[in-house]
């Protein structure tokens, strides 16, 4: 990387350090590398849901807003920190990739269930899951792919 692009990165995090309250490259380092320390050690922390349940309870609450905020981030927060601190990355799980699932668990089982249904009463697997693709409103191979891995749905720990 040459010297211009180097301090143009320099120059945007000075700005983006002075909102913060840190006023020189510095400082707005090593604060956040302790902000990430810290965050290493909740983590760390969170080892099962009641050791987390029990260090939540002795955080403060939580506005709604900022709860909403954290909920939307909580799902990509991993990653973003493998992303972000190579020095804690390597104990993180990476990226799963690809785009979100549009059913969930029930949803499948659902969906299993009501071809099931219809197949016995003389539709067709591939009329059920036109049929089942336009109720829950998405595309019929979805609706096929769930339908293919029938099997593992309904025993998933088999």
């Amino acid at each position: 990387m040459n010297d211009e692009a180097i301090d143009r990165i320099f120059t945007a995090m000075d700005k983006a350090f002075v909102p913060m309250g840190y006023s020189t490259f510095n400082e707005g380092t090593w604060r956040i590398a302790a902000w990430f320390e810290k965050l290493a050690k909740v983590i760390s922390i969170m080892q099962d849901r009641n050791a987390t349940r029990r260090w939540l309870r002795q955080s403060p609450e939580i506005d709604p807003v900022e709860m909403e905020r954290l909920i939307k981030i909580l799902g990509k927060m991993l990653f973003l920190i493998r992303r972000f601190a190579p020095m804690i990355a390597k104990r993180l799980p990476h990226d799963p990739g690809g785009r979100p699932s549009v059913s969930t668990a029930e949803m499948q089982k659902e969906i299993c269930e009501e071809i099931s249904t219809l197949h016995a009463k003389g539709v067709s697997i591939g009329t059920a899951c036109t049929r089942l693709a336009a109720r829950y409103g998405v595309s019929v191979r979805s609706i096929q792919r769930i339908w293919n891995k029938r099997k593992d749905i309904a025993r998933p720990f088999a």
